[in-house]
This record gives structure tokens, sequence and C-alpha cells, in this order.
């Protein structure tokens, strides 16, 4: 029953996949306390989808006593911890999430390494770490760095067939791609990513990672990449405001050859329209003043032009600004 609610709440069915879940954890908690480990994890994810934060947080404390309570080594205690870490993610904790990450966790790397299978062991947690790991570099700005992190993911779960891994990690790099100004890169991504996941329903798989993902997926519909699909998974966000597009996303309804400005590259364009130069503009937005000229060249490419005044002239043209 536990399985089948994981299927459900992968398919966004989390009503259903809920009661499949409890009456799981129900029945394994009458026969192998331990069993219901796996329960109380899906729990938490499940009860976060529907917007209950609390619910969450009392099915991971649950997890975790069932773990110190029936098992003998620490790898269940980990793996709770992970997920905890990952929940904190998810509900925009970031602090939290980098002390385990970057405290905790390798103390309980050098545990583990201790143990007669710890290499076996932390070879079976890192699938669950290095999709963490990168989440947590790309919500701190380290999007180069988790896109290493997110080639291993993708090099491993490729070796081992492993589907569910394979698209989390188109997804992840997706996400990364976007954050570092690659917005082309990122829609190749992501439309791999879609490509993937359609024949089996995925949607939590995308639905969880959030407003990102959520951008990127306006950007697809407005390309008309997997209609069918991308509308599905936008129609999933919890929501009650209607999806207003944004002057990008006007933009490329007119111009679909035209690869989308990040956000960055707007705010950059933005304060170059209103007179600044590079040295204002680096100091307003607290940036090195190369980065500044990295963006403005993108900029340029992007909306093939050549100087300041011509990118000015031509955003308005496209009403971007």
């Amino acid at each position: 029953m536990i399985a089948l609610g994981d299927l459900l709440r992968e398919w966004n069915e989390l009503e259903e996949a809920e009661r499949y879940v409890r009456q799981g954890i129900e029945l394994t908690e009458q026969w192998r306390g331990v069993a219901a480990l796996p329960g109380y994890i899906d729990l938490a994810w499940i009860t976060q989808a529907r917007g209950n934060a609390q619910a969450a947080a009392r099915a991971i404390q649950k997890a975790r006593q069932v773990a110190v309570e029936f098992d003998a080594t620490e790898w269940d205690d980990v793996l709770v911890a992970m997920v905890q870490a990952r929940l904190w993610l998810t509900q925009g904790d970031i602090d939290a999430a980098a002390r385990w990450v970057e405290r905790e966790w390798p103390q309980a790397r050098a545990r583990l390494s201790e143990t007669e299978d710890g290499a076996v062991l932390e070879q079976h947690l890192c699938k669950y770490q290095w999709p963490l790991e990168a989440r947590l570099r790309i919500r701190q700005g380290r999007a180069k760095e988790a896109l290493l992190l997110i080639d291993e993911l993708l090099g491993t779960a490729s070796a081992l067939d492993r589907q569910s891994r394979i698209i989390e990690g188109h997804v992840l790099r997706a996400i990364a791609l976007q954050a570092e100004g690659r917005a082309g890169d990122a829609l190749v991504a992501l439309e791999r990513a879609l490509a993937l996941g359609e024949p089996g329903g995925y949607v939590r798989t995308f639905v969880d990672e959030g407003m990102p993902v959520r951008e990127l997926l306006c950007m697809a519909q407005v390309r008309g990449i997997a209609p069918a699909y991308v509308n599905r998974l936008l129609s999933a966000f919890q929501d009650d405001q209607p999806q207003v597009p944004t002057a990008t996303q006007l933009a490329l309804q007119e111009h679909p050859y035209l690869e989308p400005l990040t956000d960055r590259e707007l705010e950059v364009l933005r304060l170059v329209a209103d007179g600044m130069t590079n040295k204002q503009v680096a100091e307003t937005l607290v940036l090195a003043v190369g980065t500044v000229k990295k963006h403005l060249k993108n900029v340029y490419d992007k909306l093939d032009v050549h100087s300041r005044t011509q990118a000015v002239a031509r955003a308005r043209e496209l009403r971007i600004l």
C-alpha cells in the first residue's frame, strides 16, 4: 500500500495517496514497525504538497523515531535527516539545510565509514545526497558547482537505468542552467525531462521544485513544447492566482525565435535603460563589473544587438521594458 501511495503521490493524486500511505503505515506497524519508515517519509512529502508544513514536520519526526527505535545502524537515521534537509529547502529554510549538508553530513559520513558496510551504505546514500547538495548550491547562487554534482547524478542514474533519477537529474540541470543565465540550454534540459516523464505521468518530480520549474514550464508553454503535458504540470501548482505572463513571455509569444532574458539580465538592462554606467549597475546589484559586462553580452546576443543603446531600443520594441 505504501508503494502504491508513493506512485499516486507522483501522479499528484494526493488525497488518494495519503489514504493508501496511512493504511500502509497502520498495517506495517502491526507486524514490523521499521517497515513503516518509507510510509512516514512519503507522508511528509504528501502533506507538504498539500500545503500542510506542520503535518510534514510531524511525519518526519515520526520517521526519525522509527529509525532510532528499530534500526541497529545509522543508515536509516541519516536517510531521514537527508529528507528533513530537503524538506527545509522546499520550505525555504536554506540555512538549516546548509547546516546539515556542510556540518552534519560529513560527520555522519565519517561514522558510516567505520562500519563494516560503510562504503556500500555511503554509495547508496549518495544518490539522495547529490540531488540535495545540488539543490542547495543552486539556492546559494552556486549553480556551476551544482551542475558538476548533477552530471555525476545523471551518469550514475543512467548507468543503473534509474528512470526516476534520470528525470530528476534533467529537471535539476534545467534549474541550474536557468540560474546560470543559460535559458536556451535550460529549456533543452527541461524538454528532455518532459520527454522522459510524460509516458509515466510524472508530476511531483517537476512541481515539487517550485517556482524555478514553473517559470521554465511557462517558457516551454510559449514555445509549444509538449503542450498537453506542460499544461497539466502547470495546473498542478497550488496557486489561486491566475498565471499572468511576464514581459519576457509576452515577447516570446510574439517573437518565438527570441531566447528569453533571465531575471538578472532584465535587472541589468533596466538599470542601463535608466542611464547607469556598468560600475553604477554593479554597485546597485552588488556585483562585480565583469559580471555586469557578462550579463550585458548575453543581452546583446539574445536581442541580436551590438550596443547599450540598441539593446534598450530593442527591448522597448519587444515590450520587455
